[in-house]
Order: C-alpha cells, then sequence, then structure tokens
C-alpha cells in the first residue's frame, strides 16, 4: 500500500528536470551536450553561471555538432578624393527573422533567414547599414554575413580585430573554419604576412612572412589546407603565376615550420588561377578552378579545368568542367564537389552540375532553373546579373549575388525550387565569399 502510494506521489511530482540532470555523471553529460547542434548550446549559456561553465568546456566545444554560421566576403563603400581606405566591416543578419537552416541534416533545410519570398520591400527592410561614409567615399573592408539565426553571432570577433598590428586583414580562404589572411602592414605597401587564425577562439596559428621576391605579384594566390578531423597539421600553398600561368607551388607545413619548393606539372600550358577562383580542400587534394585562354579565329572562349594538387603527394591532377565559361564556382556540399554558373542573359538560367565520379572526373547536370521565373519577372534587365558564390555544406541551397542595383544575396533551394532573400548588401560590392563554420580544435603544435 505504501509502496503504490510512493508510485502515485512520484507520478504527480516528478522530480525536476535540474535534479535529473545534476543526477548524472559529468562524462554523460557532456557525451549528451556534444550531440545539441553548437546555436542550441550557445542559447544553454544563458541559463545560469553553472550551464555556462558546462557549455563553454572545451571539449563539449569540440565536438558539438556545427553548421553554417555565416559568409566572410570582401566589400567596399565610397571614400572619395581618389582615396581608398581599408578596415574590417561587420554586418549582422541575427536580429530579425527565424534561423536560416533549422534541421541542417533535412534535404528541405529553410532557405533564407526570413523564410519570405522575393520581393523589393523584404530586401529594404534588410539592408545593411555602417557601410556609406558619404561624401560620395567609397570604404573597402571584409564584412561578416551571419546565418546563425537570433541573438549574436556565433563567432564573437567576425571582424577580427584581434589580428593586430596590421593596416589590413583581408580574408582570402577558409578551410574548415579556420581562414588564412592576407595582412598588410601598411597602406600602399608590398610588405604583408600570411596570418592563418581561429576567430572563434581568437587564436593566431601561424605567422608567415611573405618573401620579397616575385610571391608578392597580385597574380599570385594562397590557399589553405586544414582537416578538422586531424587538427595538428596545416599546409599553406602559394601558388607562383606569371602571365603565362603557374609556375611553381610554394608549400609551407605546420609540422617543419619551413617553406619548400614544388615545380608545377603545367608551366606551359597557361594555367592561371584567379584571386576569386573556388577552391576546395577535400579528400586530401587541394581542387582549384583554374581557366587558359585558347586562341580562336573569333577571339573567343575560355577552357575551364579543376586541377586538383594532392597535399601530402604534391602531385597534380587535372579534371575538365562541364561548362566552358569562366564565371562559374565550386564547393563542397555533403561530401561532394558542385559547380554552379548562371546564363545571365533570356531567362538568366542556373545551372548546377555535381562530381558523381572523381576517379573519372564525371559530372551530372543536377538541376537548372530560370531565375527571372521565380522571380516572376518578364524580361531581364540591363544591369541585372546574378551569380552564384557559395554553396550550404549541408544541404542543396545555393546562395546567389544578385551584382545588379538590387544587391541582393538570395539563395536557391534544389529541393524546393524556392528562391529568397537572405540579405541586402545595400550599397556594397561584395566578392569573394568564403563559407564559415565555427571550430574549436586545439592549435596546432609549434614546430621544434
Amino acid at each position: 500500500m505504501e509502496k503504490r502510494k510512493k508510485e502515485e506521489e512520484e507520478e504527480e511530482n516528478p522530480p525536476a528536470a535540474e535534479s535529473l540532470w545534476g543526477d548524472l555523471l559529468p562524462e554523460i553529460q557532456s557525451e549528451i551536450l556534444s550531440r545539441v547542434p553548437y546555436r542550441s548550446l550557445c542559447r544553454f549559456k544563458c541559463v545560469s553561471t553553472a550551464w555556462l561553465a558546462l557549455c563553454s568546456d572545451p571539449a563539449v566545444r569540440r565536438r558539438s555538432a556545427k553548421t553554417l554560421s555565416g559568409l566572410f566576403c570582401y566589400s567596399q563603400v565610397d571614400v572619395g578624393d581618389g582615396r581608398r581606405h581599408y578596415g574590417v566591416s561587420f554586418l549582422n543578419l541575427s536580429g530579425w527573422g527565424r534561423p536560416m537552416v533549422d534541421d541542417p541534416s533535412s534535404a528541405s533545410c529553410a532557405a533564407t533567414a526570413t523564410s519570405r519570398p522575393f520581393t523589393a520591400a523584404a530586401a529594404s527592410s534588410s539592408a545593411a547599414a555602417g557601410m556609406d561614409v558619404g561624401d560620395g567615399r567609397r570604404h573597402y573592408g571584409v564584412s561578416f554575413l551571419n546565418l546563425s539565426g537570433w541573438g549574436r553571432p556565433m563567432v564573437d570577433d567576425p571582424s577580427l580585430s584581434f589580428v593586430r598590428g596590421y593596416c589590413h586583414v583581408t580574408p582570402i580562404h577558409c578551410c574548415g573554419g579556420i581562414p588564412i589572411c592576407c595582412c598588410w602592414k601598411f597602406d600602399m605597401s608590398d610588405e604583408a604576412d600570411f596570418v592563418v587564425c581561429n576567430p572563434a577562439t581568437k587564436e593566431i596559428w601561424a605567422v608567415l612572412p611573405v618573401p620579397r621576391n616575385e610571391m608578392m605579384t597580385r597574380l599570385n594566390t594562397a590557399r589553405l589546407c586544414f582537416d578538422p578531423a586531424a587538427p595538428r597539421r596545416f599546409k599553406v600553398f602559394v601558388f607562383v603565376q606569371s602571365f603565362a600561368g603557374v609556375q611553381r607551388v610554394e608549400v609551407y607545413s605546420s609540422d617543419t615550420g619551413q617553406w619548400t619548393s614544388v615545380g608545377s606539372a603545367w608551366s606551359s600550358q597557361n594555367l592561371m588561377i584567379g584571386e576569386e577562383s573556388g577552391c576546395v580542400y577535400f579528400n586530401g587534394s587541394l581542387h582549384l578552378a583554374v581557366c587558359h585562354p585558347v586562341v580562336k579565329v573569333d577571339w573567343e572562349g575560355v577552357i575551364r579545368s579543376m586541377v586538383t594538387f594532392d597535399a601530402e603527394r604534391e602531385t597534380w591532377r587535372r579534371i575538365r568542367m562541364p561548362d566552358t565559361s569562366n564565371n562559374g564556382f565550386f564547393g563542397l556540399s555533403q561530401g561532394r564537389l558542385y559547380t554552379a554558373r548562371v546564363e545571365n542573359e533570356g531567362k538568366c538560367r542556373l545551372l548546377v552540375w555535381v562530381l558523381e565520379d572523381h576517379a573519372s572526373g564525371l559530372w551530372t547536370l543536377k538541376c537548372t532553373a530560370s531565375i527571372l521565373e521565380l522571380l516572376g519577372s518578364p524580361c531581364r534587365a540591363p544591369n541585372e546579373f546574378y551569380q552564384p558564390v557559395a554553396i550550404h555544406p549541408e544541404c542543396n541551397l545555393i546562395f546567389l549575388q544578385d551584382a545588379g542595383q538590387e544587391a541582393l544575396l538570395m539563395s536557391y533551394n534544389m529541393d524546393t525550387g524556392k528562391l529568397d532573400i537572405v540579405c541586402s548588401l545595400g550599397d556594397r560590392w561584395a566578392q569573394r565569399f568564403h563559407p564559415y563554420i565555427p571550430c574549436f580544435v586545439e592549435k596546432p603544435p609549434v614546430p621544434q
């Protein structure tokens, strides 16, 4: 009788959730929290000081499920008088609307921070502020587009102000949540460093002085190879180019702390890697979009290829891209390589391919869509221009930039066929969009 009465009392007055959580072993608590999406983990910090300490545990943060937090991009605003002022700015989009991705593992993940149809009113309501400095002047700098939902961004310092002692700090590539920046010490100077840093932990991993030789020419470009699954090492590749194409590659290894030089297998084939060329580190190889001119009777045509550079063996391989235009992009999503472009004539058709067979280099057309039809526009305006700039790493979502008067960042969901606004870029001119996922791994050891 007493036992039944006790059971009834327990049913009527169940133990508090806090009491149940406190009864769990710390190891079990950490295991549970490590399976919580990082955005939710950030919210749990507001519960109490005890939860703040628990959710701030580096071991929990390193293992927590993370998704796309935002996009680093290079932008400019008028400064006038023929002057160019460089700086770092931040565009926070987390204070309005619902989060862009509720369930990134779902094939039908949300397409935008607002989930509203494409309208001019929606665009104006999200206009970026702080970039117009007036008097016809333009300001150049780095912006971070926050896609993480409500509240403050997952990146505490998206302006990278912890990288100190430089006049300009520009992220040029981001790999595994770790950006490599080109940092100039003085205005209008060639004296610069490559800085590898972690915005999530505000740590500087390496400062690599750029040798004062042909490596400093504007034709050259640097890329980072880093895998969060093997966080104790990374490599930096600087592709040394002339007007005849890639001549060699300078390689920095965190294991040795030294630069080595590798010859280019196609130094005689005029392969060029631009500053805005797509770049993906995948399966131990660095994949880069390259192009080389082909002389024709009509003086047209650029053959696009994808070069894979094995980070360990330091060997080259070339894969022909499915399209011969030079205004596309490619990226990594769900473990596969994608490339996309927009035909900016007629209906402004978006085309997306996926590399189904990496060994044979076989690309498959995944989807096509008319942007004008999705916008309900009968014809293309004279200054209407679209280009793909990024792909979501965990779902079938392509980001597009309207580079015309609207200056919008949009998203296209390949599963639902829906086109939505992510944000307005205002009077910004943006390029070099780098998808960013927070990374909380320990800093690699300093080479002895």
